[in-house]
């Protein structure tokens, strides 16, 4: 499952949260998107290490 989680403040990145099932329990990422491209710039387990909130 993919959802959105929020924009950066200048609206240029995404941050989306992913959600699957791996060998029977759940496994969270979140991943900072470029808006235009959609194209993944950092990916963690948690959403503050990856969330800078710059462009």
């Amino acid at each position: 499952m993919l959802e959105w989680a929020g924009f950066s403040p200048d609206g240029s990145r995404v941050l989306v949260a992913r959600e699957a099932l791996v060998e029977g329990r759940v496994k969270s990422t979140f991943q900072q998107l470029k808006r235009e491209t959609l194209m993944p710039e950092k990916s963690k387990c948690s959403p503050s290490p990856v969330w800078t909130g710059r462009g």
